[in-house]
């Protein structure tokens, strides 16, 4: 059983989500709309990227298997209707911004607004992400019951099934997209660490850990002609360095109350910036596009990315107010009619 103070926030866990939002919105993503740094896309900053993402999926896997979630109708009712409520509409939203600036178009908007686009592909541009984590919510009540009933031998086992029906389908189909098998196995893992308390302590098995790290890290630059196959070989590589990751970060300590603020604004603002960084980078050089690189590389750093962790942070916030009132008139008229 989860004690309070393994459930309270972990400052650590913030730094990460918020440095790892830095990376994609503020790097990965920023470059993509100039040519100043065409190096920005390299085999190691691809790699690490494959790592950050799979670090957001097995953070989402450890929080949702934090949560104490009984196999009944109505606790899985609530469980759909927290997390949709959470994340669906601001996507939605994201989704709308997405076709009208024709970062995406309506076809694949309309998959990924049905949560299909993963099963038929292709997949919108940055938004695939939430549309894959989605789906694991989706299957995350599932997971939780089998984690807290079966052996780990069989839960690996059971896991295993549901990859080669996704292999399988992906074969005969050819419209899988291939990042499902690729991050699965983090959030998977997330939610089994979480709810069975797992502490896998690296420093006891460091040399292992390590060996195992380069090992997948090498694999990793193996190519087949297979999707699928490609996925399965970047996955050890993208689990080891996202447990890596959320490992290391979960043991800092920030002493800095100035910090922790900027931090927790950070984290709290992440979701948003990373649904609508990109049409507010599309908005902002139609609006005014320096025409040296380094002059939009500065452009964009200087002005772009502080507006859109702003207009983030405060998406999110009127996004939560409009909730907590929602929520409030539902309990209200569940009173009334009690």
């Amino acid at each position: 059983m989860k004690t309070q103070a393994i459930k309270k926030r972990n400052i650590g866990i913030d730094i990460l989500r918020a440095l790892s939002t830095l990376y994609i919105v503020g790097f990965w993503h920023l470059f993509t709309y100039t040519t100043a740094f065409p190096q920005h896309n390299n085999a190691l900053t691809y790699k690490l990227t494959l790592g950050i993402l799979g670090t957001f999926v097995l953070i989402s896997g450890h929080f949702i298997g934090e949560k104490d979630l009984q196999m009944t109708k109505s606790d899985i009712a609530k469980f759909f209707q927290r997390r949709l409520l959470r994340i669906y509409p601001l996507y939605i939203l994201a989704l709308g911004l997405f076709t009208t600036l024709k970062i995406s178009n309506l076809t694949i908007s309309l998959k990924a607004a049905l949560l299909i686009s993963m099963f038929v592909k292709p997949a919108p541009l940055t938004l695939w992400f939430i549309t894959m984590l989605l789906l694991f919510y989706f299957i995350s009540p599932l997971f939780i019951h089998a984690s807290k009933t079966l052996e780990t031998q069989q839960f690996i086992g059971y896991y295993m099934i549901a990859v080669l029906l996704l292999i399988t389908y992906s074969v005969f189909t050819k419209m899988l997209d291939t990042r499902l098998l690729l991050y699965s196995p983090a959030f998977i893992l997330g939610i089994h660490i979480a709810k069975n308390d797992i502490n896998i302590s690296i420093g006891k098995y460091k040399i292992y850990y390590l060996a195992a790290l380069i090992i997948s890290f090498l694999l990793s630059f193996v190519t087949t002609p297979y999707e699928e196959l490609n996925a399965i070989i970047n996955a050890p590589m993208v689990l080891l360095f996202s447990h890596l990751f959320f490992n290391v970060a979960k043991r800092l300590i920030i002493r800095s109350e100035q910090v922790r603020k900027t931090i927790s604004f950070l984290s709290y603002s992440s979701y948003a910036m990373y649904l609508f960084h990109r049409p507010i980078y599309d908005i902002a050089k139609r609006i005014y596009f320096p025409e040296t690189p380094a002059a939009q590389a500065v452009y964009l750093l200087v002005f772009c990315l502080p507006l859109i962790t702003l207009c983030s942070f405060m998406i999110q916030k009127f996004y939560d107010i409009a909730l907590d009132k929602l929520n409030r008139t539902f309990r209200k008229e569940a009173a009334i009619t009690a």
